[in-house]
């Protein structure tokens, strides 16, 4: 080609030398425009002030036909110098496309992120007054806004109550954790229920209220079930434990009350002593024998909802916008598990009888679980929290994708295995859901196996078929944790820094003070010095 031809472009120092004509047969573009707006016969060097990498790219796009990113050029850097040089994104090749829409995604979601986290706290709006400056500081230690010393200790006391009221409530349900009623409690539950013969069984065993054995005056009625249900009252030395009560014999003073002989019936472990038994006048009363927790176990509950009271009283306190306070589910599922509690605790006191067995009020335990989902609002204040929950939110459509996959194999390899092995293990098609999602899952519990060959066969295909779909699924949501994770932790360290600086600003700014005041008095004439 004629050097007269050519032009010379120094772009920030760098130096590209291309034939005209190139760039005039080209696409349209700013660069085309600013050569033709220019007379090159007389300008044969042109300085532009862009980035000399990115340039080159250009250049290159109008030689080869072809756009892409340089290796090492950040995409949204070169996005801004395709607006500069009017280049459309849709002549990027289908590579670096790929690679430009993959990085605005992720642009987008980071954006989005940011924006969730400056979400997340309700917006502070207090006046300046000693009571709104009282519940601003309130409001930062008990919803844990500042990082402070008091709120971190705060937050660590309301995590251990929070496992606190879960282990009691799991410990009420243990036997290991229970013991038996005292008689004190026995004649508590006698009382609240009118049960017969209160001041017969008041009178035998009050004395022993604090042990929760029976006195020596009392034995136990062995006999069968339907004797004890037969007879409301009989003579004999033995008590029956059955459902949660006692066939108790207690001595009668009085001649006046009903008696019934004891029948006979010989036991092979009783001495021929024990069978002929002296006449003896007393009663068979049935009398409470319910298991109840330890005391401690009933301490810890006092102290935690003590804990939990106080602590939403101080909500309700600082919240700085009620309304939207309760517009979070944890908050109401708070509240909620709070408002059973005392309500199962009032009912328990008005009707003392029923703290001893269950009944239809104990499902009011079930609620105390919802305080578990404030462990979410804890986590929420920490940065792998917030990352998990966005994720999540931000990838439900993908979740949605991955469990209809799921269901779409469980009912296939469901109705393949029923047909296969019919009349064996596997009686129905819902037995065959619980087995796919059992081996699709890769947990297996072993309790349906298939027993014949082409039954063996499906379970390997199902197993394979589970272990691709989730070796597929589960990388989307690791990526784009990674990424969030990794920009809440960058963000994390520019606060950091920012604060360091600001530090480092005062600290400087009071040194120059306190040296310029030394100087001025150092200057200031003896005389005038005191």
């Amino acid at each position: 080609m004629n050097s007269q031809n050519r032009i010379n472009f120094d772009v920030s120092g760098q130096i590209f030398r291309i034939n005209v004509d190139i760039i005039k047969k080209g696409p349209d573009s700013g660069l085309k425009r600013l050569l033709a707006t220019n007379d090159i016969e007389e300008l044969r060097v042109l300085e532009i002030d862009r980035p000399a990498e990115i340039f080159s790219a250009i250049l290159s796009w109008y030689q080869t036909g072809e756009l892409h990113i340089p290796a090492t050029s950040c995409p949204r850097a070169f996005l801004n110098e395709m607006e500069f040089w009017e280049i459309s994104p849709e002549v990027l090749s289908s590579c670096c496309g790929n690679r430009l829409q993959a990085f605005l995604a992720e642009q987008d979601t980071l954006l989005n992120f940011g924006e969730t986290i400056s979400k997340d706290h309700i917006k502070q709006c207090y006046s300046n007054t000693s009571i709104g400056n009282l519940r601003s500081k309130i409001w930062e230690i008990v919803d844990y806004t500042q990082p402070t010393i008091v709120g971190k200790v705060y937050f660590t006391m309301t995590l251990i109550m929070i496992l606190l009221s879960i282990f009691i409530l799991a410990c009420t349900s243990d036997p290991h954790f229970l013991r038996e009623i005292t008689n004190c409690e026995r004649l508590e539950y006698m009382k609240s229920t009118n049960m017969d013969d209160y001041a017969i069984v008041k009178k035998a065993i009050e004395q022993f209220c604090d042990d929760n054995k029976l006195p020596n005056t009392t034995r136990k009625v062995d006999q069968p079930i339907s004797y004890l249900r037969d007879f409301s009252s009989s003579d004999d030395m033995y008590y029956y434990d059955y459902d949660n009560f006692l066939a108790v014999s207690f001595p009668i003073e009085s001649e006046t009350d009903t008696t019934t002989p004891l029948p006979t019936y010989r036991n092979t472990n009783q001495s021929i002593q024990d069978f002929f038994m002296p006449p003896e006048t007393h009663k068979i009363i049935k009398i409470p024998n319910m298991k109840v927790p330890y005391d401690y176990l009933f301490v810890m509950e006092v102290v935690t909802i003590v804990y939990f009271t106080v602590d939403i009283l101080l909500r309700l306190f600082s919240c700085p916008q009620i309304g939207h306070y309760f517009l979070s589910v944890i908050n109401i599922a708070d509240a909620v598990a709070l408002f059973f509690c005392y309500v199962h605790t009032i009912w328990s006191h008005v009707f003392v009888h029923e703290k001893y067995h269950k009944n239809l009020f104990d499902l009011l335990d079930v609620f105390q679980m919802l305080r578990s989902l404030r462990l979410f609002r804890i986590v929420a204040n920490v940065k792998a929290g917030r990352v998990l929950a966005y994720s999540l939110r931000a990838n439900v459509y993908d979740l949605f994708v991955l469990v209809l996959f799921l269901v779409c194999g469980v009912c296939v390899f469901s109705s393949f295995v029923f047909i296969v092995e019919h009349g064996s293990n596997i009686r129905s098609i819902p037995e065959g859901w619980y087995w796919a999602i059992v081996t699709m899952t890769t947990v297996g519990y072993g309790d349906i196996i298939p027993q014949t060959n082409l039954g063996r066969f499906l379970s390997c295909v199902c197993m394979l078929f589970g272990v691709i779909l989730f070796a597929v699924t589960v990388p989307i949501f690791a990526n784009n944790f990674l990424t969030l994770y990794q920009y809440a932790d960058i963000e994390k360290h520019k606060k950091s820094l920012q604060k360091r600086k600001m530090v480092t600003r005062e600290t400087v700014s009071t040194r120059n003070r306190h040296s310029s005041v030394a100087e001025g008095i150092s200057e200031m004439p003896e005389s005038s010095v005191p």
